[in-house]
């Protein structure tokens, strides 16, 4: 079985060389950064999670946008890929990766962990549905909705104890970030568990998503949203926690992939479903009006992705 950093490795290296393709959303992630930052004010420090290969990201112009810049991922061999083919470390002879360029090194801090994601959650989660194919179908749907059941229960329960207060990273600041880029993060997150359920419930992707985000009531389909919506919500806690007062979020992330929506990525929507125990805290953050652009992964995928920016409101 497959964990959920392997498959975000194996996602990693499918794409390490498509940055042809990123040409259009790096240009529109880099132009919504430069917004935030033009907005905030130039920051004192910021941070960027899910660089991952940074095919979507101009490194060293972000490393030139403050005094002290944070890259961050789940992926430790990606992104020092991404340092070296951009010119921010050097490599030796024998291809391995060495320290950051000394030009770089008062401004740049690398962490790699996991941002909310719920990694160990969603572990569980594959473990105990992957083994399910050669069970029947009706006992394969009963596994899978107990599954994510206990899935969505976990993922609220981690998002309470980080609300309690610091969940502390090792290496990582808890708060006091003027700027946080979240960069197409949640699709990386939700996408585990929806495949995993499509397949072991034998569903079609598209038909899948699209019962999904039609609000279908069958067996299954308000399971795997809760489950997603928890998931979604985790996330956005955790990197709001790194936010001062004032400080702004900024969530670039997939809403579509061949025009069929992605339950989970409208960051509107997840708000606007937060659980009344949670509201009070949400109420304080305001969303700006999204843009939003098309691109191609490659010749045959093309995503729609959308540019949220959220400001926290100051004490």
């Amino acid at each position: 079985m497959l964990q959920y950093i392997d498959i975000q490795n194996l996602a990693n290296r499918a794409t390490w060389d498509e940055g042809r393709y990123y040409q259009k959303h790096r240009q529109e992630s880099m132009s919504s950064l430069r917004q935030a930052v033009h907005l905030v004010g130039r920051p004192e420090q910021f941070l960027v999670v899910g660089v991952g290969n940074a095919n979507d990201l101009d490194l060293p112009e972000l490393v030139g946008m403050a005094p002290k810049v944070w890259l961050a991922d789940i992926d430790r061999a990606s992104v020092e890929r991404a340092l070296t083919r951009q010119g921010l470390q050097k490599s030796s002879q024998e291809g391995e990766h060495e320290a950051v360029r000394q030009d770089f090194q008062e401004r740049l801090r690398v962490w790699i962990g996991d941002a909310g994601g719920s990694a160990q959650e969603i572990d569980d989660f594959l473990r105990a549905v992957s083994p399910q194919l050669s069970l029947q179908q009706m006992e394969r749907l009963t596994v899978l909705t107990e599954a994510l059941r206990r899935l969505a229960k976990r993922a609220e329960d981690y998002r309470l104890d980080a609300d309690e207060a610091q969940v502390p990273e090792p290496g990582l600041p808890s708060t006091g970030f003027d700027l946080v880029v979240s960069q197409c993060v949640l699709s990386q997150i939700l996408w585990p568990v929806t495949q995993a359920v499509w397949e072991t419930a034998g569903i079609p992707w598209q038909e899948g998503q699209a019962k999904l985000v039609r609000g279908a009531q069958e067996s299954l389909y308000p399971e795997l949203a809760r489950a997603l919506h928890s998931l979604a919500l985790g996330h956005l806690a955790w990197v709001e926690k790194r936010l001062r007062p004032g400080g702004m979020l900024v969530i670039n992330t997939d809403v579509s992939w061949q025009g069929v929506p992605l339950y989970g990525t409208d960051v509107e929507a997840a708000l606007a479903n937060m659980p009344p125990s949670q509201g009070r805290k949400w109420a304080a953050l305001q969303l700006s009006g999204p843009k939003e652009w098309e691109w191609h992964l490659d010749e045959a995928t093309r995503a729609l992705v959308r540019s949220y920016r959220i400001k926290k409101a100051s004490l």
